[in-house]
């Protein structure tokens, strides 16, 4: 286990203690003493598992009366069982309750598999959620911008874990990777929701460290015989870049009039973090122009 592991497993394990406690203390406080009937038998499990994942074994007292039997779980729990129903109800436990303690282990397990389950399943509204936050968004919007005003010719393989133009398949690739490397390790599990609802740096988590990016797309386009790449991306920690490479030097010279972009050689970058459809027209337009001054050189 490395020091991520050992300080990240430390930190799940105490969080988990801390909010079981309140929990199973919210339960007693509004459950006070619950009743055990057949109705019921799902609430009654429900407070068991709860105690179970506090400690597996817990000191008993039992008090019975005409009617029935009150079985207190130390100070956290209470259950009534009428007499008619203490067969059903002792046969949830595997040892005899009259011994004065009982071990919850196989509700700690049935406790710990569901908690898994649904821990498994946030991922995926989780991931979904981010990837409709305005990052995202504007990084879709842009390049819908820029398909529709210089076309696609081929799309580069980009460091990104999902891509623009397969958004779905990607994010539904990356739940499936998610719950598979993490699929028997809440702890784990639980720290990556928290990263994700707190926009915390992903690239320290198993499936998201091997990659550059987060999300984005490299577009390579042609204008005549300009040949233009588009690049977006979002990095590990939510930064939106963009960039476009023009294999023309004299027409990246052309745009470095322009207030609202910077020009390194042949490579132009957005000042404000992207590009507008603005842009873009500007572009076409300078693209354009060395046309026509090409077409006119050949003329002469």
């Amino acid at each position: 286990m490395n020091a991520f592991d050992r300080i990240t497993s430390g930190r799940s394990r105490n969080r988990r203690r801390r909010r079981l406690s309140r929990q199973v203390a919210a339960e007693a406080t509004v459950m006070g003493d619950i009743a055990y009937l057949p109705s019921g038998v799902g609430t009654v499990k429900a407070a068991v598992k709860s105690l179970a994942k506090l400690k597996k074994k817990w000191g008993l007292e039992i008090i019975g009366d005409s009617r029935g039997r009150k079985v207190m779980f130390e100070d956290q729990l209470s259950i009534y069982v009428p007499h008619e129903c203490w067969a059903d109800f002792s046969s949830m436990f595997d040892s005899a309750l009259d011994k004065g303690t009982v071990d919850l282990s196989k509700y700690l397990t049935e406790a710990l598999g569901e908690e898994l389950d649904e821990l498994k399943e946030e991922i995926r509204p989780a991931l979904t959620t981010l990837f409709e936050e305005e990052e995202f968004i504007v990084a879709d919007k842009v390049t819908e911008y820029w398909i529709a005003r210089f076309g696609v010719r081929s799309y580069q393989r980009a460091n990104c874990l999902v891509r623009v133009e397969s958004k779905r398949k990607g994010i539904q690739r990356l739940v499936s990777d998610i719950q598979r490397i993490y699929g028997r390790d809440p702890g784990h599990l639980e720290l990556l929701l928290e990263a994700l609802a707190n926009r915390e740096p992903l690239n320290a988590f198993e499936g998201f460290k091997k990659q550059d990016f987060l999300y984005g797309t490299r577009i390579v386009s042609e204008h005549e015989t300009c040949q233009l790449v588009f690049e977006a991306t979002i990095d590990m920690a939510y930064l939106l870049t963009m960039s476009i490479t023009i294999d023309d030097e004299d027409v990246a010279e052309e745009l470095e009039y322009m207030s609202d972009v910077k020009v390194v050689r042949n490579v132009v970058y957005p000042i404000q973090q992207y590009f507008t459809s603005q842009f873009f027209s500007r572009l076409d337009d300078v693209l354009e122009d060395a046309i026509d001054s090409d077409k006119d050189r050949e003329l002469r």
